[in-house]
């Protein structure tokens, strides 16, 4: 019984495989239908993964010392993905365009004091977060990129040079 739900479980895999390959050529309803059964297939894929692993993606973690009016306060802020809010996946030519969630970050302050310099100046250090956020964009893209193609080439694995393009969901050039 149970190689016979392995045995479904690649050839549908394998199928769908072929119906992308077969679909990018094809008219924007089919492409549509495809690209919504693979964002579905991703989700159960993130709702999958082990409790710890599905919350975050990591994209990147900076450390700054900041100064607000002659205070030094030593920030970490740690930019990440939510995995559990919504992809959109898209199929264009010979590409997937994958619009991910929006990047939060967190700053974290280490030592006491700056704590309580940290709830002095939450607006500035929020601020500045924001604009380091605007300099993560190609660097996360880089990951989020990686972390799609190993997906993908587990689904696909006979589909070789997929080309992925990756936009956030809160990225300036989507606005």
């Amino acid at each position: 019984m149970g190689r016979i739900v392995v045995i479904s479980i690649l050839i549908a895999s394998g199928l769908l495989g072929f119906t992308v390959y077969k679909t990018l050529k094809n008219s924007p309803a089919i492409k549509n239908s495809v690209a919504l059964q693979l964002e579905n297939k991703f989700q159960t894929y993130l709702s999958s993964l082990p409790e710890n692993e599905q919350s975050k993606l990591e994209l990147e973690n900076t450390n700054e010392v900041e100064i607000f009016g002659g205070d030094s306060i030593p920030v970490n802020y740690q930019y990440f993905l939510v995995l559990k809010e919504a992809w959109s996946i898209q199929l264009h030519d010979k590409s997937i365009h994958i619009t991910a969630p929006a990047i939060h970050f967190e700053s974290i302050i280490s030592s006491k004091i700056a704590k309580e310099l940290q709830q002095k100046y939450k607006a500035s250090i929020e601020e500045l977060a924001q604009k380091q956020r605007d300099k993560v964009f190609d660097t996360a893209r880089a990951t989020v990129s990686i972390f799609l193609q190993k997906w993908l080439e587990f689904q696909f694995p006979k589909e070789k040079n997929i080309e992925l393009k990756v936009h956030f969901l809160n990225e300036p050039s989507l606005k």
